[in-house]
């Protein structure tokens, strides 16, 4: 159990007090799975595990004779794991047998029936309540005309009523399109190579974009993903190689820790100080089009969980217009609405996207090409995450494991924060920001103004923390 989450035979003598945030976690999922019970309730477990962890994690529940009860944001581990679904929606629960391909047919198909009952109940009313009109103007003419009103506005009355199909609207007003054309190569990198604290990350790594491309890449924790995309976005540089770009070509970055979001402004005073072409009207309006409505428009960036930050960035993202899209783990935060938005918006866009994603589903939506990071044997796969996994089924990124283990060896007696890899130390941060951020969602936080200045205080200071290693991150780069 514990080699199959993530954890190699070194690791196995280590003290609880040297492992990050995302390895206790995992830790106590191995406990929790290695327990004979009779109901196993997991509440997101594919958090924290990267893509080899989470097959594996499919695979044991599968042979698991016990009942499995989960929660999920993760669609294609519900595809490959759950027999029925119980949504709750709208205040109330409805059951749908097989998994998530099988729940969105038959979604699909129960609110068509039920659209169509309630149209034909709308048409019916209608038509009873225009005969109503006309006996009514009648009726100063003709007395039978007035009875035949009274009877009409009876059978109008007791018509049974044909509840509207809930059909929540959720979904963002995300069209992504390029100010600037650009020409047919986009990106051309060189034998790029970079190495952490003595281990290589990728070595002599080449390869090119094109207009229209959308690339992803994958590989385990801590194999140089998030490096390579602030390579690309100019925020760090390369030990060997180097990085050209296309002429007219305008990058757009999406951080995965949204940086650029730490602010006590308001959202709307926000997009006018960065986009002041647009008046307070129309950017209520686009607001309203991401889900922030009445006056939550008004409330402080620094107060906005996870999500809303995340729709709040996509939102300044679209409005930037570029023509090369940087997004780094965009679906970190999203509900499934809002990922399958995001998706169609991408599907859609005529530019180029490189991403950075663990959510195996939209990688195999919206992505033709794959940039697999293992260490020296970095490879582009052409083709979906679907095809890649039909071909190399038994590719285990062993060689990138391993340099990750061998980082974790080196400081498996540690026990100060500073003394961990700098990426350990990020993973570790960002979880605990995810806490605190968790803790803005509590409705009764803002009745007692203290706790808000105080949970304000805590994340600033887990905010800067990241904003120091980040810069350590660039010195060392």
């Amino acid at each position: 159990i514990l080699r199959g989450l993530g954890f190699e035979e070194e690791d196995f003598s280590r003290k609880m007090r040297s492992l990050s945030g995302g390895e206790e976690r995992r830790l106590y999922l191995a406990r929790l799975l290695a327990t004979d019970v009779d109901v196993l309730l997991l509440d997101e477990p594919t958090n924290h595990l990267d893509m080899q962890a989470i097959s594996w994690l499919e695979l044991y529940l599968s042979t698991l004779a016990s009942a499995v009860v989960l929660v999920t944001h993760d669609r294609e581990f519900l595809d490959r794991t759950v027999e029925r679904i119980y949504e709750i929606e709208g205040g109330k629960g409805r059951w749908y047998p097989g998994n998530y391909s099988a729940y969105t047919e038959k979604k699909r198909e129960i609110y068509l029936q039920e659209k169509r009952s309630y149209d034909n109940f709308l048409k019916k009313k209608k038509a009873e309540e225009e005969k109503l009109r006309t006996f009514r103007d009648r009726s100063s003419l003709n007395q039978k005309f007035a009875a035949r009103a009274r009877d009409r506005e009876k059978k109008i009355l007791h018509m049974q009523e044909v509840e509207a199909p809930l059909w929540i609207s959720r979904n963002m007003g995300l069209r992504f399109k390029a100010a600037r054309t650009t020409g047919q190569d986009i990106v051309f990198c060189e034998n790029l190579s970079k190495s952490f604290d003595g281990e290589p990350l990728f070595d002599h790594l080449s390869f090119s974009l094109y207009k229209g491309d959308v690339l992803g890449i994958i590989g385990p924790n801590g194999s140089g993903k998030t490096t390579l995309m602030r390579m690309l976005a100019g925020k760090s540089s390369p030990d060997q190689g180097r990085i050209l770009f296309g002429p007219g070509v305008d990058k757009g970055f999406y951080r995965q820790h949204q940086e650029e979001l730490r602010t006590s402004d308001d959202m709307v005073s926000f997009i006018n100080n960065q986009f002041p072409q647009y008046n307070h009207g129309q950017i209520r309006s686009l607001l309203a089009q991401f889900l922030f409505t009445g006056d939550e428009v008004f409330k402080s960036i620094e107060l906005l969980s996870g999500g809303e930050k995340a729709r709040l960035r996509l939102l300044l993202l679209m409005l930037e217009e570029r023509n090369l899209l940087l997004l780094d783990e965009p679906t970190n935060h999203l509900d499934i609405y809002s990922k399958e938005t995001l998706e169609e918006a991408l599907l859609h866009y005529e530019g180029t996207v490189v991403l950075v994603s663990h959510d195996r589903y939209f990688l195999n939506r919206v992505c033709s090409r794959l940039l697999v990071l293992d260490g020296e044997n970095s490879t582009i796969f052409e083709g979906t995450y679907r095809d890649y996994e039909a071909k190399a089924p038994d590719k285990t990124l062993t060689k990138s494991k391993a340099k990750k283990t061998s980082l974790q060896s080196k400081t498996k007696n540690t026990v100060k924060l500073k003394e961990d890899p700098i990426e350990d130390q990020l993973l570790l941060l960002e979880e605990e920001l995810q806490e605190i951020e968790l803790a803005f969602l509590d409705k009764e936080l803002y009745n007692d103004s203290d706790k808000i200045k105080q949970i304000s205080i805590k994340r600033d200071d887990c905010l800067q923390k990241i904003d120091k290693l980040y810069a350590l991150w660039g010195e060392e780069e």
